[in-house]
């Protein structure tokens, strides 16, 4: 299988592996039910913005790689700014909104989840940095698995040598909180 097959494949099982432990576990499918609601919504915007974004920045990236450390870091950094610049309203806005965003789209029977949804809705800012450090990992010919290789262990080789400070710490924080 293609490396983008697999990683498709594996993210896949991980995505919905929490939800059938619950069910495994409690035997309530009113609490996968509720626990679900907030997923749709994270899967949703997981699969739509970060993914187009970085879908567009990493041919960028993987030229930036092999020409241009400079430009390489301020095309990490800009993809970064970008998806907080979208995330971090989406959480504050699902938390001030979230009631009527639940309502509107599900029948009544699932406001219960309107709570564990606005918990969950401040990790979205976390889950999309996560996306341009996998990409920058890729574009660099690294593994492609953002959670097994972090940007620390990466800068410890040669090849990374033109990655600052910051952005090691802003990707570290990444991947090991989408961990």
């Amino acid at each position: 299988l293609p490396a983008f097959a697999l990683s498709g494949i594996i993210i896949k099982m991980l995505n919905t592996l929490d939800t059938v432990l619950l069910k495994q576990l409690s035997a309530d499918y009113y609490a996968v039910g509720i626990y679900s609601v907030p997923l749709k919504f994270i899967n949703a915007l997981t699969i739509i913005l970060p993914t187009a974004l970085m879908g567009a920045v990493f041919p960028a990236l993987s030229h930036a790689y092999q020409k241009s450390s400079g430009f390489l870091l301020r095309l990490f950094e800009k993809a970064m700014e970008y998806l907080m610049i979208v995330s971090v309203p989406i959480s504050f806005g699902f938390l001030a909104l979230g009631d009527q965003v639940v309502g509107a789209l599900f029948a009544a029977d699932y406001t219960d989840a309107i709570y564990p949804a606005k918990i969950m809705f401040f990790s979205l800012p976390i889950i999309f940095l996560a996306f341009p450090t996998g990409n920058l990992l890729k574009s660099a010919t690294m593994p492609q698995n953002s959670y097994m290789h972090s940007p620390c262990q990466a800068a410890t080789t040669r090849r990374w040598h033109h990655i600052d400070a910051k952005g090691l710490v802003l990707g570290r924080i990444a991947t090991k909180a989408a961990d």
